[in-house]
């Protein structure tokens, strides 16, 4: 198994339980990593022309499952009121393709780094887990 895998395994349940101990707890789960596809269509950002790359979300979905499914077992185990799981992939993910670029907004600067602009798509969201 690899280090970080066994490190999600066998630490990331226990530090959740004793987060959630302190007070409830938000985790967010996975973000896609873009890749740098050659076959990127093209359109204009701020007066410049940009790349809209993606992945598929079979892909996305096939890479954060051991995870995914770590984090949704110790949510079971703690409940909704002490552990919270926010997936902000399904605001980037459209029916089998998720995508740096979604309704005009661009998420994404680099293949892993939200822009500050895609940030606030999710202020309503996370205004309201935090209440």
């Amino acid at each position: 198994m690899q280090s970080t895998q066994r490190v999600i395994v066998e630490k990331l349940p226990a530090t959740l339980v004793e987060l959630s101990k302190i007070s409830k707890t938000i985790i967010f789960t996975s973000w896609p990593m873009m890749s740098n596809s050659p076959n990127a269509r093209k359109f204009t950002f701020f007066g410049k022309e940009s790349t809209v790359v993606g992945i598929k979300r079979e892909e996305f979905e096939k890479d954060v499952s051991s995870i995914h499914q770590v984090l949704n077992q110790v949510q079971r185990q703690l409940g909704d009121d002490r552990l919270v799981l926010f997936d902000p992939s399904k605001k980037i993910c459209l029916q089998d393709q998720c995508l740096s670029v979604v309704n005009g907004v661009n998420y994404y600067l680099d293949k892993y780094h939200i822009t500050p602009k895609g940030s606030l798509q999710f202020a309503d969201q996370i205004e309201h887990l935090l209440q």
